[in-house]
């Protein structure tokens, strides 16, 4: 009989969950996205933070706006509109779970060029002022779970969860400290604060 370990271990989240207690965990980090405090805005703000200041850097400051758009029935803010300053630049990130066509928008404005990224047009472009042009870098195709917003792909939760496993293991190190997940997590108290807050 495979242990528990070896069960997580060798777990594809995107299959059924067995009887390993896993679903009852699934079923709670569902629950979470409904509440006012851990909705989808305010889950998404982060997990989008993470990559960025692992990618640009982090910024010095943070401000914008979140409100609740849409009413799913449930209490939770689905709109964030945010600056980020940096030393030299200033950028903006949008995210917008009500949105009934996904949007998450990056734009960097640099000294001499900018930088945009959108989820739905599956690229990166940079825009080079001495060249007067725009550089294109295609995003790996995503997949998506039939029937699901074809700008929203899984694997980045799956990616999320599989590494959370792992570290909890041991078979692999965290992607993120704990100190790192902290400051992202106080940037995003700034932001709301910034908008009077809860």
């Amino acid at each position: 009989m495979k242990s528990y370990e070896d069960s997580l271990a060798n777990f594809d989240l995107s299959m059924k969950v067995n009887a390993t207690g896993m679903m009852d965990i699934l079923c709670e980090m569902a629950e979470l996205i409904c509440r006012n405090e851990t909705g989808g805005g305010r889950e998404i703000v982060p997990f989008e933070l993470t990559w960025m200041v692992n990618t640009i850097g982090w910024p010095t400051d943070a401000k914008g706006y979140f409100k609740k758009t849409i009413d799913f029935g449930v209490s939770i803010e689905d709109s964030y509109a945010i600056v980020l300053k940096y030393p030299d630049a200033v950028g903006t990130l949008i995210v917008d779970v009500a949105s009934r066509y996904a949007v998450r928008n990056l734009v960097l404005n640099l000294e001499k060029a900018q930088i945009q990224w959108k989820w739905d047009e599956e690229r990166f472009k940079l825009y080079e002022v001495e060249t007067g042009q725009w550089i294109e870098i295609q995003q790996l195709q995503i997949k998506v779970v039939p029937g699901y917003n074809k700008n929203i792909g899984e694997e980045m939760y799956i990616e999320e969860l599989s590494n959370f496993i792992d570290g909890f293991l041991g078979t692999r190190k965290y992607p993120n400290t704990i100190e790192d997940d902290i400051k992202v997590l106080e940037i995003l108290k700034k932001v709301e604060i910034s908008d009077g807050g809860f």
